[in-house]
Order: structure tokens, then sequence, then C-alpha cells
């Protein structure tokens, strides 16, 4: 699949002597119940490391690692900043994910879960920024960036973007005014306020502690010391998150998620009314199983849909409007016993 027939991306700036934590998200995100693009944006790691991951991201279809090397930054997380500004520019789909490479998804369907409430009506869908009480109470209506869903023509269209440049020159702040102010979110976060957007708020981040919640876990603060080159003070916090994380993998990966039918009539028995197509044909490996959405598929489906765009077309309609109705058995194909979805139902 090339990049634009995601329906979301995913962005990870990435700084660390290693990939542990990286591959782990990575996993995490790969056995979402929607596939997402990841993009990884390294600023900083020693160049063994890049290395490995520039190699990783050439033999991956699904991720693509790109390197900002700049001599110096006014402030740390100003590197944060440039990370987001290229992700922005370089996302193909209509939805961008913001991460970190230390937040570990715990629900299997989170990007899915965000999708259905991220949208032209709310373009901006995250968890509150984490308190800077000592410096400012700006803080209180803005938007962190550890587990946040962008609608992009929005974003595009509004002229919003991260850079600490701007953030100085726009909206008149001193790079540093306090420890942790400015930040990341900062100027973005006056975009959004510019351009009347106001983020829809899921929960609170916190500083200096493990954040759970049954949406993500979240160590806080791993990248920030892996950047400053410091012991992270809170290791067992963050061999816990690991290991749960680990769990997850091997649970997740040993139960594909499957479509249940629901008890719609026969003349549409696969409606999930809020799915929108996707497109281009299906792509699966196997008839048995859906890459894109980790479901089951009926072989003669699978067969149908790799060689009859307009049969997927027709998928597409009956996906999104329930009106449309099954059409008589064509190809040897009745659709009226089918029991399984098609790949091409991505929410």
């Amino acid at each position: 699949m090339k990049p634009w027939e995601y329906r979301v991306s995913v962005v990870i700036p990435h700084l660390s002597k290693d990939l542990e934590m990286f591959r782990l998200v990575v996993d995490l995100l790969r056995l979402q119940t929607v596939k997402p693009f990841i993009m990884v944006i390294d600023t900083g790691s020693p160049m063994e490391t890049w290395h490995a991951l520039e190699q990783w991201a050439n033999d991956s279809p699904d991720l693509e690692a790109h390197r900002i090397s700049a001599k110096a930054w006014n402030v740390p997380c100003e590197s944060v900043c440039a990370a987001q500004d290229l992700a922005q520019s370089a996302c193909r789909t209509p939805y961008l994910f913001c991460s970190h490479t230390d937040v570990f998804p715990r629900r299997r369907d989170l990007l899915e879960w965000l999708l259905r409430q991220c949208g032209p009506a709310h373009p901006v869908v995250g968890y509150a920024m984490s308190p800077r009480e000592w410096a400012t109470d700006e803080w209180e209506w803005m938007v962190g960036h550890s587990c946040l869903m962008l609608h992009m023509p929005t974003i595009h269209r509004a002229g919003v973007t991260w850079s600490m440049q701007r953030t100085h020159h726009a909206f008149d702040y001193r790079f540093e005014e306090a420890m942790g102010w400015p930040d990341t979110e900062t100027g973005f976060s006056h975009c959004l306020a510019a351009a009347g957007i106001v983020p829809k708020i899921l929960g609170q981040e916190i500083n200096g502690a493990r954040l759970v919640d049954e949406n993500h876990d979240h160590p806080r603060n791993v990248t920030c010391h892996q950047r400053e080159g410091s012991d992270f003070p809170r290791p067992d916090e963050l061999a816990a998150a690991i290991r749960e994380a680990k769990e997850r993998v091997a649970s997740w990966s040993a139960s594909l998620p499957t479509f249940v039918p629901t008890s719609a009539p026969s003349s549409s028995p696969l409606l999930r009314p809020h799915f929108t197509p996707a497109s281009g044909p299906c792509s699966c490996s196997e008839s048995g199983h859906c890459d894109r959405k980790g479901r089951l598929m009926v072989p003669s489906l699978w067969e149908k849909c790799k060689v009859d765009q307009g049969f997927c077309d027709m998928l597409d309609r009956l996906a999104v409007d329930p009106q449309v109705g099954l059409p008589p058995p064509a190809g040897g194909v009745d659709l009226t016993s089918l029991e399984s979805c098609c790949p091409k139902f991505i929410p």
C-alpha cells in the first residue's frame, strides 16, 4: 500500500541509544484494528541507532524514517516542534496521530476509537497538556501531543504549525521563560486558538508519573530524559510498562479481531454505519485474513475483490448506505449468505 492509501498516519519523534521501546510501540500500532502508516522522525540519535532505524524502515512498507540533524536548538523541545512540522508536511493521509516512543496503546482499537471522534467538526482530539503552574496558567486551555488525533485537511486550511520559531516571533515568547515553558504544544495551541479550533479533551496529562488509563500507558518523561542524556528516575515504572506492553503484543497477536455479524436483515448483513469506503482495490494477502483490519474474509469474496473493481465499489456503497442493498448472486458469489466483512470497511 502507498502511504496515501491508509486512513491514518502516526508520527513519533525519536531520540534514543537503541530501538527497544520504539520497536514495541510499532508492534502495538501494527496490531491496531485500523492499520496506520508510521512515520518516525529521528532528532539526533547516535548514528548506529539511526542506521538501524533507516534499514528497518527501508525493509518495511508501512514505516518511514526521517532524520533532522541540527547543530543545536534554542531549547530541547524545539527539535520535537520541528519533527511535528515535518510530519504534518509529509502526512499523506486525512488523519495524523501524534505520539511518543514511551506511549504504549492499551486498547487495540485506540486509533479506530479516536478516528470516530475526530473530523471536520472536531479536528483536534487528545489529552489536556500537563500542568505548568510554576510558569503560567496558559497550559489550562492547551492540548498535549502524546496521544493526539488531528484531522489534517482542517489543520492545513487553518495554517496550524508547531514551530518554536513561530512561537517566538508570532506569539511573543522568549525561547525559555521558565523550566518547561514554552513547550512543544505552546505555539500549536495558539495557532488553534487563532483559528477558532477548540480541542476535544479526553483526559489530563500529568508530570513526573506513569499515566495509565483504558487508552494508553505513558511512563511520563522517558523521552525527555533520553533527549537530555540523563537516567530515567523511575526505572521500575518503565520496566512495568514495557513488560505489560509485551504481554499485550503477545495477546493481540494470538487472537486476530474478527467481525461479528449483526442482526441486520439479509439484504444488508455486513453494515457498520460509521464506516467510510477506502480507495483502491482490496489488498488481502490471503483469503482467510484481512491485512487492513485483521478480519476474516470468505475466499469467494477475496477472489472477486482482487479482480473486480466494480464489485469492490459496490461493497463500499453498501458499507456507507444500508439502503443500497445487495445485488443478485453474480459469478458464483452469493452475497446474501455473507458472514464476514470486506477489508475495505475501514472506519
